[in-house]
């Protein structure tokens, strides 16, 4: 039986056709299995997180506390009841306003970080919980010393919640620090107890943290140099009047 030459060209055609179009469909299958590779990857890359050490996170709270120290200093020079002071303010009103809302509210955000007790929250209380499997008498002693400033704490924290943070229907700023009556000194008292927590858990972390916090970022002659720093800047208000 003969067969026609074209019938065998067609046919040859068909099958290369039909070669080519299983190589395409296999290459766009590897493609797509190589594409859904990186998105899964990409994803798992996503959802990893590094989590924070023990180390890590109190590295962190003695800077937040160095900085806070460092705002209360300055915040106290700039409003010091001096009448050469007292006349700068009022010569700079929309400036002084500022800085005094500004660093007020920086304080009461970073004493609310730092006493936080949300579980998944970095802060001194969760540092100290930490601890209290290994050192529970330690942990013990220091959570004591929290709890006599729970209720100076729960206050400042209002301020950030009501007026720094988040605004209120019920209440204006005014009328909240009317409630409060924040003072400063209250803002001392809370400072001071932070930087005693943390200088006490930096002790018992080792290493040399406790030196570089107190005899490098807190000690006199940097906190006198703060404070020599807002002073100048009083004082070249000053020379304007």
């Amino acid at each position: 039986r003969r067969t026609c030459k074209c019938s065998k060209t067609s046919a040859s055609i068909r099958a290369g056709t039909n070669t080519v179009s299983v190589t395409r469909k296999k290459l766009a299958a590897v493609a797509e299995k190589k594409i859904a590779k990186k998105k899964q990857n990409w994803r798992l890359q996503s959802n990893f997180v590094v989590m924070k050490t023990y180390e890590n996170e109190l590295d962190e709270m003695i800077d937040v506390v160095v900085k806070l120290i460092w705002n209360y200093t300055i915040i106290c020079k700039l409003f010091e009841k001096k009448e050469i002071y007292t006349q700068v303010r009022e010569a700079y009103p929309q400036f002084f306003i500022t800085m005094y809302e500004s660093l007020l509210c920086s304080l009461c955000v970073t004493i609310d970080l730092l006493f936080c007790k949300k579980q998944k929250a970095t802060s001194l209380c969760n540092l100290i919980k930490d601890i209290e499997s290994s050192r529970p008498e330690f942990a013990k002693g220091l959570n004591e010393k929290i709890s006599l400033k729970d209720g100076l704490i729960e206050k400042i924290g209002g301020i950030r919640n009501q007026v720094c943070a988040h605004r209120w229907e019920a209440k204006t700023p005014k009328e909240v620090f009317a409630e409060v009556g924040i003072k400063l000194n209250m803002i001392k008292e809370i400072a001071d107890l932070a930087q005693l927590i943390v200088s006490e858990l930096a002790e018992e972390a080792g290493g040399n943290r406790r030196e570089n916090m107190e005899q490098l970022k807190l000690n006199k002659e940097t906190l006198q140099f703060t404070e020599d720093s807002a002073v100048r800047v009083m004082a070249a208000f000053a020379e304007t009047l």
